[in-house]
């Protein structure tokens, strides 16, 4: 497997970059030439320079230290939202029956995953959100409990493609202990 990971010339590179960033993240207050935090009203909207090698903002704070530093929460946020996605439509039994019993299980339970999926994601995301409130949190809980029915299908998919194999075929009829 890891040789046709390096085969593959777009995930190797694609990969790089994202562990690129990362290393970023983690190494922010080593690499960002100012602090964050730090306002000088005096130098707002400065152009690009030594001191700020993106400029500032509105309120003098260099644009490159806070990109630096906002990596960290940003991809905490959304490996936190991610493991919670898959989670939740991994681990979701239904979508396991639904692929592995024909009939009315599978219609029903595929019937509530095509309602989730027939509504565009951002816009029940934003919905939620206005329900529940503005917090990161509810972000967080809104993105997983609508995003997990992609993960559903596709694991209904997988069950249904080796539900006829002849391993799963040989165990129903021998049974297992």
């Amino acid at each position: 497997m890891l040789e046709r990971f390096l085969n593959n010339k777009m995930a190797v590179s694609t990969s790089g970059v994202i562990i690129f960033i990362a290393l970023l993240g983690i190494f922010a207050p080593f690499i960002a030439p100012n602090d964050p935090y730090a306002n000088d009203i005096l130098n707002k909207f400065a152009p690009m320079s030594a001191q700020y090698p993106l400029g500032t903002d509105q309120l003098g704070r260099c644009i490159l230290s806070r990109m630096l530093y906002g990596i960290r929460p940003t991809l905490g946020l959304a490996l936190l939202t991610m493991l919670g996605t898959i989670g939740l439509g991994g681990f979701y039994i239904e979508s396991v029956l639904a692929g592995y019993f024909k009939g009315p299980v599978d219609e029903v339970i595929m019937r509530v995953v095509d309602v989730m999926l027939s509504f565009p994601s951002q816009i029940m995301v934003f919905a939620v959100v206005a329900l529940l409130g503005i917090d990161v949190r509810n972000v967080i809980l809104a993105n997983v409990f609508i995003k997990w029915a992609w993960y559903a299908r596709m694991i209904r998919t997988a069950v249904v493609q080796y539900r006829d194999c002849n391993f799963v075929q040989f165990s129903r009829c021998v049974g297992t202990p």
